[in-house]
């Protein structure tokens, strides 16, 4: 065909939520302290970071950690228009997009790491695009 268009679209979105923060209980094993549960304690500050003592009211001193839960959107997509003119001789039309935002409780509270797919769809179509446009030409000649 001397006139083609071509499409492709990739959506990605990731969800993760952490259910325990835990250390291994000694080296080269499967075991592990559970803060809060069999180890020491674990707390949610305002801060949105957690505070763990990990031995209670041990000597160890406490620590913080960043809420983990995360969600991740991306959007790529590509049309290509390829048009040959003359044998040989063909432009091409090229449009790119990218869309891309992640989302993570440590800078907003209100759901990260909760897959639904209908709210992280309207929030993917929601973020700010970078666009591309690109246009090549080539020419056959034929001594």
């Amino acid at each position: 065909p001397r006139l083609t268009l071509e499409l492709f679209v990739q959506p990605l979105l990731s969800s993760g939520a952490y259910r325990a923060i835990r250390e291994l209980k000694e080296r080269a094993t499967f075991r592990f302290n559970d803060f809060g549960k069999n180890a020491g304690t674990i707390s949610l500050g305002s801060d949105n970071r957690y505070t763990i003592d990990p031995d209670g009211t041990g000597p160890s001193s406490t620590f913080k950690l960043t809420n983990p839960d995360f969600d991740i959107r991306s959007l790529r997509g590509n049309a290509v228009l390829r048009w040959e003119w003359n044998p040989g001789s063909t432009i091409y039309l090229v449009w790119q997009q990218d869309r891309s935002g992640t989302f993570s409780r440590a800078t907003d509270r209100s759901g990260a790491g909760r897959f639904d797919i209908a709210t992280d769809g309207r929030d993917l179509i929601a973020l700010r695009p970078d666009n591309v446009f690109i246009i090549k030409a080539s020419y056959w000649f034929n001594p």
